[in-house]
């Protein structure tokens, strides 16, 4: 599968029938979800939504093709953590805070990274983040200076072509994205909310 066009014609787009057609090893690829609903779409009488499904192997392309400039990305999230007060009450009870700090902090590293060089594998960078966690003990806000620098960093590249290609005709053919309510419904997001939010 990973290196084979399916039935929508990418190897980055799996449909239900792509899940089923390749078996459990699908499962790994596609996730849980997909493939168990894949599995139940075969059942007479269950019926289930259409849907897309993306691989993991477009998220391996994005960690190995992708660059970022780690010491801009350094500079950024250490610059930006340290203008806020990390015990106010504010930012503790603002449940949006810290993916709106990330989101903004990967706008200003793709911002001031425009035009320059970025030599880091995004695999590389992250693999150097997490172990430099798994080599120490640190106390919570150095483990959320963790999160926060692998984060931006993911937000801050651009998807390499094929992936971006993908993942925008995939919104064609009408992948779904749910996002799981307090109340236990699910709720189909849309794609402004998928984007900003």
């Amino acid at each position: 599968m990973s290196d084979t066009m399916n039935e929508t014609g990418s190897r980055f787009i799996m449909t239900g029938a792509d899940i089923v057609r390749m078996g459990e090893s699908a499962e790994m690829l596609a996730g849980g979800k997909n493939y168990n609903t894949a599995l139940i779409s075969r059942v007479e009488g269950i019926r289930t939504p259409q849907f897309r499904a993306i691989p993991a192997t477009a998220f391996h392309v994005v960690l190995d093709e992708s660059r970022v400039n780690a010491s801009l990305v350094y500079d950024v999230v250490d610059s930006a953590m340290a203008e806020v007060d990390w015990t106010s009450p504010a930012v503790a009870s603002d449940h949006s805070f810290f993916g709106s700090f990330v989101r903004r902090a990967a706008a200003e590293i793709r911002e001031r990274g425009a035009g320059k060089s970025a030599s880091t594998c995004l695999r590389d960078f992250i693999n150097q983040v997490v172990h430099g966690f798994a080599e120490s003990q640190e106390n919570i806000d150095q483990l959320r200076r963790r999160s926060m620098l692998v984060q931006a960093a993911i937000l801050s590249i651009s998807l390499p072509a094929e992936v971006d290609e993908a993942v925008r005709r995939a919104e064609e053919l009408g992948v779904t994205l749910a996002s799981h309510c307090r109340d236990g419904r699910i709720r189909v997001l849309s794609r402004s909310e998928r984007v900003t939010g």
